[in-house]
């Protein structure tokens, strides 16, 4: 249906989701459920396309040790198609592809109904990626028809690939968001399992001192708020000191954004930052897994003639949707 303004609506479910390996399929898949079932009434109206998204990897844990222990769910496109059907939505989410026999990808789907319109292998990967998946080898547009009139491009991308390929490329070289700009893509969809500053990141030194530091606030972050491991519990929103280190006072960042995150996202498209009217839709996990606690803070920014609006966010630590409305 087309608005007065002469645009068309879509809209948006953001499913920040705690997906690990303490928890199992069915608990995630009834989670999903009962938190879009209390979106019943938006998903029930017709008067406007529905976009349903959810993170990397959002059934899985994403640390792997070895490519032994990985296994694809072969369930899990039926699943989605499950989901489109239940909420007559388009679904995007990230998942583990398996090709050829044990030739694995971390890669994102997009599926209305039966039909699978896109799936995007991950181009660039992150160095806990290499230890058991394959590299995508292109990035890609596809079509969401939103009415009879309208449609628009889109393109996928998983986390990482927002970054230069491998940190060696130049950090202005901004592959992904130029490929957008050069394509005109209307939407840009990225799920992620973006790492917060408090993680253990790549190339830091397991013992350095900064490391250690980390280390001590997971385990006391993990001891304090139970449900950041095990996201069966409920969440408990008391803001609680934290002893002996020098990162964080209190656990009060949990129920924050990440604007480090958010700032550092937004200044990766900056090839776009002129465009007319373009979205980016960041879908992260939240949640502690081992020395990674991720960022949450899942996202939409619109880019217009220089301007940035950010639509909506969700703090750090929550499990839950962010409701959208987008015009193009």
């Amino acid at each position: 249906m087309a608005l007065t303004n002469n645009k068309t609506p879509l809209k948006v479910l953001l499913l920040q989701l705690n997906a690990n390996n303490s928890v199992n399929k069915t608990n995630i898949r009834e989670k999903i459920v009962a938190l879009l079932d209390s979106n019943k009434l938006i998903l029930n109206n017709t008067s406007s396309s529905k976009l349903i998204v959810l993170p990397e990897l959002a059934y899985h844990k994403y640390i792997f040790d070895k490519k032994e222990n990985v296994k694809a769910d072969e369930s899990l496109l039926t699943y989605f198609k499950f989901l489109s059907k239940r909420y007559n939505s388009y679904v995007v989410s990230g998942f583990i592809e398996e090709k050829d026999n044990k030739k694995f990808y971390n890669s994102s789907v997009c599926i209305y109904k039966d039909e699978i319109i896109n799936i995007h292998r991950k181009k660039h990967l992150y160095y806990t990626d290499e230890v058991w998946a394959e590299e995508g080898d292109k990035f890609s547009t596809f079509k969401l028809k939103l009415d009879e009139n309208k449609e628009i491009t889109c393109s996928m991308g998983i986390c990482m690939d927002i970054n230069p390929y491998k940190f060696q490329a130049p950090f202005e070289k901004y592959e992904y968001s130029t490929f957008c700009q050069q394509n005109d893509v209307d939407l840009a969809i990225l799920p992620t399992a973006w790492t917060h500053q408090a993680s253990v990141l790549q190339g830091e030194d397991k013992n350095s001192e900064s490391a250690i530091k980390k280390k001590s606030l997971l385990k006391e972050l993990s001891e304090q708020n139970p449900w950041l491991v095990n996201p069966n519990l409920p969440i408990d929103y008391d803001v609680k000191e934290i002893k002996n280190n020098g990162l964080f006072d209190n656990n009060a960042f949990l129920f924050k954004p990440c604007f480090d995150t958010l700032n550092y996202w937004y200044a990766r498209f900056k090839p776009i930052h002129e465009s007319n009217n373009k979205y980016v839709l960041f879908c992260d996990k939240s949640g502690i897994e081992r020395d990674v606690l991720y960022a949450g803070s899942s996202c939409c920014f619109k880019m217009d003639k220089g301007e940035v609006e950010v639509k909506g966010c969700l703090s750090t630590s929550e499990e839950s949707i962010l409701l959208l409305d987008l015009e193009f």
